[in-house]
């Protein structure tokens, strides 16, 4: 009888333990029994769930392994993270009343959805929407409305000014001062004819039935090169809260592919919304493909707007801004991308804000009552796009052909990209942003830290100087939010440790444990990852997608399998893309990082001579910190360190305190008194209040005479750094993320010295640099060869522009360069090398 009823409780608490609902049959166990009066039941029962938990686990892993094999065939969901929530949310200080408004409380529960398998119909909808489910989505799908604009467009005060702005523009040219009636009204239709004609070959005309055949057709392709194009359900509930508003819904992706388009209309066309209008470059105005974009809501402008340079062509801006403003009050939603063309590198491109200027003019003229702005970030495991590589070693870009359309898409249908991922960020408030921003530059002498360059597409009319500071400060601020978004894929996380880390090759197993360590840096900081699983069979499924033209998998003498990644051009270019996705994230630990032993060199190399017998290098703060701005100021065309409403200083002295927590650098403590410490405190706390409310910087330069507290404080904190070989790991870690930048930089800046007492096209110039680092690469003289890519040279050209040590004028369309009166002698050039050469 004993046994029987030991054996009873023993299932009992077994459930218990495995998460059974017992409730309904003893109504209050704990007061029952009580596990630690029967401790030989309790262990019997945790070893129960002990052994449940490792078959799960067994099964789970056999599961993993077999759909590696079978990627494309099988299920794909255990690559893909599904508890964690992938809400990128808006900012909490210049937009809290959107991020209160459209937050999901489901978020981290929900699975993520697969948007291939498009909607599944039950049986009672009938066999042909069951068994050909997504011709039945489609075809099931809303009919909305699409109004054409034209004759608005046309008729507007803004088009007939610019008309006659125009005309007045072609007489001036032409010399003619008082023309006669007759000739001047032959000017104006002149003209009047040209913005007819502009606006037709702009404009889109959205047709329902060709959209749903192109939606069925995009399925196809896609489906059959991707395991899954997939989204967060929440994402939906916050996308149909947006619409509910019944504003105008501008979309703004981060671009990445030519699929970005594609991607997004057809998944709101999967949820049945509205198609956005798309501007899409006039380089896709291919045959057949550019009657499939017109009539799936793309509107064509040009990739160049004004023929002659610095002429504005005053006729199509305000053609372009005229369209755009009347969509928006005709009621439809917007699209386009905010960094211009698609990114070359991998990482976020410096955003334009032309585009942006046009929806912010029309929010300011009260044509719109609001906006509601929804950043997008798009990932892939395998980028379609592969074209990038050529460019980056200097060859000039393919146009689009019909021909190269139809070679990409059977191209596309005949591989294997593996795992889209489309998070649509947290929507918010155009009219909540803009009166944030302009509250904080009101109240601050500084103003808001924006980009270097602004533009605008409007002719007719001069836009002020805080008006093309607002734009760019919600453009930098979209961008950087995109890219703090931006979905982690299995090819991104090998990538970036393969090309940090393990240069020359690795072993499976320790792959893989950085790789656990790497993905619990991603989660603590909030970041989407877009696989789960087992490391190894992520990391398999990655070297798989990238190919042995990237990465190579040996195997070693004890059967132990070697990752190593191909660091020969061009191979190296097109794996740092991958890798690329990664590198903003840990930016600010590597520049401050690149700055720690740029200016301890010496001591470090007195340290390391003497092994153990000498003292650690030392440093103050604000020494560490003014060398991290420095680098800043270096880097500042490749990355986007803060958003607008950040202080750059206060966010490298939390990286450095970050580096502390790694041990890499400890305060000494003996420095500081017992007041000295509390007044430390004292003011970080109030830094961290004031971080919201306080709007930081002109550019790069930190007037530290405005920041006290990090004058008083950061000049009495001094560090210590650790020469333990787990510091220098993780220095050499930090500092390979910066160093291919520098070695670019660094080249560029001593080719300069070509350029005293001459001048030279800018296409050639860079070919002539892009030279010279492939020779001090094959000399052994740099290290990193992925430092020979086009993108860096022609932002390192934007540096020194910047610098004014460059200046420049176009001539038929040709950029010419050449050195400042200042520079314009070698020796002269020799503090501009060394300012950069330094963290070399």
């Amino acid at each position: 009888m004993v046994d029987v009823l030991t054996a009873r409780f023993q299932n009992q608490l077994g459930n218990l333990l495995n998460g059974d609902s017992v409730r309904s049959r003893v109504s209050e166990p704990q007061d029952l029994f009580d596990a630690s009066n029967l401790p030989h039941i309790a262990r019997l029962a945790r070893e129960k769930h002990k052994q449940e938990q490792l078959k799960k686990r067994e099964l789970a892993n056999k599961i993993s392994s077999k759909q590696l094999l079978n990627i494309k065939e099988k299920e794909w969901g255990v690559f893909l993270a599904n508890t964690k929530s992938n809400v990128g949310l808006s900012c909490s200080a210049c937009t809290p009343d959107s991020r209160e408004s459209f937050k999901s409380k489901d978020d981290r529960t929900a699975m993520l959805k697969n948007v291939l398998t498009m909607r599944d119909p039950s049986k009672d909808s009938g066999w042909l929407a069951y068994y050909f489910n997504h011709i039945y989505a489609l075809c099931s799908s809303t009919h909305h409305d699409y109004p054409s604009v034209s004759e608005t467009v046309l008729n507007s005060d803004q088009i007939q000014e610019a008309i006659e702005l125009s005309a007045h523009q072609m007489l001036e040219d032409e010399g003619v001062k008082e023309p006669d009636e007759q000739f001047y009204q032959k000017v104006i239709n002149k003209n009047a004819q040209r913005a007819a004609a502009i606006l037709r070959g702009m404009q889109t005309t959205v047709n329902n039935l060709v959209f749903k055949i192109v939606g069925w057709f995009a399925y196809k392709i896609l489906s059959r090169a991707f395991s899954g194009m997939v989204m967060h359900p929440s994402q939906i509930k916050m996308l149909e809260a947006a619409k509910a508003r019944g504003l105008p819904i501008v979309y703004l992706p981060l671009h990445r592919s030519h699929l970005d388009y594609i991607t997004v209309a057809l998944l709101l066309q999967c949820i049945d919304f509205k198609a956005p209008l798309v501007a899409a470059g006039d380089n896709l105005k291919v045959p057949i493909l550019e009657w499939a974009l017109r009539n799936n809501g793309a509107f064509f402008i040009k990739r160049r707007i004004d023929p002659v340079t610095g002429r504005k062509d005053i006729l199509y801006r305000a053609i372009l801004c005229a369209y755009m403003t009347e969509c928006l009050k005709a009621g439809y939603h917007l699209e386009f991308f905010i960094e211009g063309g698609r990114t070359r590198t991998g990482k976020p491109v410096i955003p334009k804000g032309g585009l942006l200027s046009i929806i912010v003019d029309a929010y300011f003229k009260g044509t719109i009552e609001d906006a509601l702005l929804v950043p997008i970030s798009i990932n892939y495991d395998r980028l379609v796009d592969g074209n990038f590589t050529r460019e980056q070693l200097g060859e000039p870009k393919q146009p689009e052909t019909l021909w190269g359309t139809i070679s990409a898409i059977f191209k596309t249908i005949t591989s294997f990209y593996g795992l889209m991922r489309v998070d649509f960020n947290q929507p918010f408030s155009l009219k909540e942003l803009v009166k944030s921003f302009e509250r904080q530059m009101s109240s601050t002498n500084k103003g808001l830290h924006v980009l270097r360059h602004s533009s605008s597409f409007h002719g007719t009319v001069e836009v002020s100087e805080d008006q093309r500071q607002l734009v760019n400060s919600i453009a930098t601020h979209i961008v950087y939010d995109c890219c703090q978004y931006m979905p982690v894929m299995s090819t991104n996380a090998v990538s970036f440790l393969l090309l940090t880390k393990f240069r020359n090759g690795v072993e499976l197993q320790e792959l893989a444990k950085e790789l656990d360590n790497l993905r619990q840096i991603l989660e603590w900081d909030n970041r989407n990852i877009g696989f789960t699983g087992s490391s190894s069979f992520v990391i398999q499924h990655a070297v798989k997608l990238l190919g042995p033209e990237l990465v190579e998998q040996n195997q070693s003498s004890n059967d132990t399998a070697i990752i190593k990644p191909v660091l020969a051009l061009p191979s190296i270019i097109e794996l740092s893309y991958y890798s690329n996705t990664l590198v903003p994230h840990f930016i600010m630990p590597g520049v401050v990082a690149t700055a720690l032993c740029s200016l301890l060199k010496e001591q470090f190399e007195t340290a390391r001579s003497q092994g153990g017998n000498s003292s650690r290098p030392t440093t103050t703060q604000l020494d560490l910190l003014q060398h991290s701005l420095k680098l800043c100021d270096i880097l500042q065309f490749e990355f986007i360190f803060t958003k607008p409403c950040q202080y750059l200083d206060t966010i490298v002295i939390q990286t450095i305190e970050q580096l502390a927590t790694l041990d890499i650098l400890a305060v000494k403590q003996e420095l500081l008194m017992e007041e000295e410490q509390w007044s430390q405190r004292f003011a970080r706390r109030l830094e961290e209040e004031d971080e919201y409310d306080d709007y930081g910087g002109d550019e790069y330069d930190v007037d530290l005479d405005d920041n006290p507290s990090v004058f008083n404080i950061g000049n009495k904190i001094t560090y210590e750094i650790s020469l333990s070989s787990e510091s220098i790991k993780h220095l050499d870690f930090y500092r390979n993320i910066v160093a291919p930048f520098i070695e670019s930089y660094s080249t560029s800046a001593k080719c300069l010295e070509s350029l005293a007492g001459s001048q030279n096209q800018e296409q050639a110039h860079v070919k002539s640099v892009l030279g010279e680092i492939k020779t001090q690469l094959s000399q052994g003289k740099l290290k990193f060869n992925e430092c020979a890519a086009v993108d860096q040279i022609k932002n390192s050209l934007k540096l020194f522009e910047k610098w004014s040590v460059l200046e420049s004028f176009t001539q038929d369309k040709i950029k010419i360069l050449y050195l400042t009166e200042e520079y314009d002698d070698k020796a002269n050039l020799e503090p501009i090398i060394e300012r950069i050469m330094c963290f070399r």
